[in-house]
């Protein structure tokens, strides 16, 4: 597996979808076949629009691509959490500094339908080894978009390459930080260390212990400035210490604010049942048992849930909590804590019909 990652201001989900790019005529479905991973391409679609909009940064998202073997990819291509770990992992390396619940993002594969294609120059290190129209080979690969906009920070989400990136004094340090990250992914998944060949120049490899304390180093060098405040939670205090002084304006501004920071997992929960939809497509019988299993699925305990929907949808511990002394789950509306059955927040809260609720929580139990 060998890992690239870029900088974008806008067009990265448009391009993950239709493939169109000027030096090709082919459709997205003529050369690939998708498989969706994990995150939300809608979510991302959203949250790069806002920052184009609101935000007068120089780039609104990271691209990253990793590329892998036939080989690799048959050992892992059946296996859907597999390849989310594959994607958690590489963003665990490359944002140290975040949490999950920070980033918006989306992941999906892309398996060749054309194996081979026409080199193109990207301004990028590949120009030094392909010539250009050479014919190039065209591998399973997998794109992980990552917005710059922090669910839950006032500064933005920052990737430990995004100091080095695009400068080229520091070309050859991106290249060291690259290959470590690569290096310990494929230490840990069972994956070569493969490397982009120039003119017969060998590679150094390093065990993965040298590795992490690479990183370490790099993490620790590029640490510059804090995340900022926390976006609702500071608000929230001011509401709760304030609150006779809190206009009515201002409260629903509050609440604003937490319906757009929901919106983002709700597109994201949206997005994950119609993948699982299309794994399990229940007939009308199917629906009928689905209609009276969901009454034995609201007493679950929700305990035992909560971490697993956490974890599953990156909410921050501080946004979604169990209810003190009811079998039922609360949800952080900014000016207030809403209490749901563990049915309900899915169905009601976050907008799932009751075939995507199903299949939704006998995955999360899987």
């Amino acid at each position: 597996m060998i890992s690239h990652i870029t900088l974008g201001k806008s067009g990265l989900p448009q391009y993950l979808e239709t493939g169109s790019k000027k030096e090709s005529d082919l459709a997205r479905d003529d050369k690939d076949t998708r498989i969706a991973i994990s995150g939300s391409i809608d979510a991302l679609k959203d949250s790069i629009e806002w920052l184009n909009k609101n935000k007068n940064w120089k780039n609104s998202y990271y691209h990253a691509t990793l590329s892998f073997s036939f080989e690799e990819w048959d050992r892992i291509k059946d296996d859907p959490a597999k390849l989310d770990e594959i994607v958690k992992r590489y963003l665990e390396l490359n944002f140290p500094w975040h949490e999950l619940g920070e980033i918006c993002f989306h992941a999906e594969a892309h398996v060749p339908k054309i194996l081979w294609e026409k080199f193109h120059s990207r301004g990028n290190e590949l120009d030094e080894v392909y010539e250009e129209g050479e014919m190039v080979e065209r591998l399973p690969h997998i794109h992980i978009g990552v917005s710059m906009q922090n669910l839950r920070f006032a500064t933005q989400v920052s990737s430990v390459a995004s100091v080095y990136i695009g400068r080229t004094s520091k070309g050859k340090t991106a290249e060291i930080f690259k290959q470590t990250c690569d290096e310990i992914i494929n230490h840990e998944f069972g994956f070569s260390n493969a490397v982009v060949s120039r003119k017969g120049k060998s590679v150094k490899r390093n065990s993965c212990e040298a590795n992490m304390a690479t990183w370490q180093k790099f993490v620790e060098a590029s640490r510059k400035k804090s995340k900022g405040r926390e976006i609702m939670k500071d608000t929230i205090e001011e509401i709760e210490v304030s609150k006779p002084k809190i206009f009515k304006g201002e409260v629903e501004a509050i609440k604003m604010e937490a319906k757009e920071f929901w919106a983002t997992y709700q597109k994201k929960a949206k997005s994950v049942a119609k993948n699982l939809l299309k794994v399990y497509n229940p007939d009308e019988t199917d629906k009928k048992i689905d209609a009276k299993y969901i009454a034995a699925l609201k007493e679950l305990d929700a305990s035992v849930m909560i971490d697993h929907i956490r974890e599953q949808f990156g909410i921050p511990k501080d946004k979604i909590r169990k209810h003190e002394s009811e079998n039922k789950i609360e949800i952080n509306q900014g000016a207030k804590w809403k209490k749901l059955s563990l049915t309900d927040f899915f169905i009601k809260f976050m907008g799932l019909n009751t075939d995507e609720t199903v299949r939704q929580l006998e995955y999360t139990l899987s």
